[in-house]
């Protein structure tokens, strides 16, 4: 019995390693699992990384350009001569302050000039009236010395 104790324990030692074995095979199915899994995450990262990369480019690229408007607006800026065009714009509005007040001074020479003129018509009208009612006093002593010497006759 000795050979089948030696096979029994044979057997045993043989299932004993069948069965880590198994349990081997297990983990490495469940490794493969897990690495299957960690193959399609990182697809999926490197994917994610793709996009924000062309983001992260087209960004730089309106970047620049923002950059290079901003320069040339500034460029513009730069070559404006500020002294003189604020020297010209005060000339001007000074001319216009002074035709202003020219335009003021003759106003007021013709608001006189009306009222002198005005001041005349009063005088003329007033002469006219008296010359008038005169006019009127000598035609009616004329009819009337005309009517008397008519009476008389």
């Amino acid at each position: 019995m000795s050979d089948t104790a030696a096979v029994n324990d044979h057997l045993a030692e043989l299932e004993s390693e069948l069965e880590r074995l198994s349990k081997s095979v297990d983990e490495i199915h469940a490794a493969q699992e897990a690495a299957t899994e960690a193959v399609s995450a990182s697809k999926e990262v490197l994917s994610a990384l793709k996009q924000v990369t062309s983001w992260y480019q087209k960004q730089q690229e309106r970047d620049m350009e923002i950059g290079n408007e901003i320069h040339e607006v500034l460029d513009k800026i730069s070559q404006v001569d500020f002294p003189s065009r604020l020297d010209k714009l005060d000339n001007t509005v000074s001319a216009v302050n002074l035709g202003v007040q020219n335009l003021r001074t003759d106003i007021q020479h013709l608001s006189q000039k009306f009222e002198e003129v005005e001041d005349h018509f009063a005088s003329l009208h007033h002469a006219l009236m008296l010359q008038r009612g005169m006019s009127f006093v000598i035609a009616a002593l004329v009819v009337g010395g005309l009517i008397a010497s008519l009476l008389l006759s």
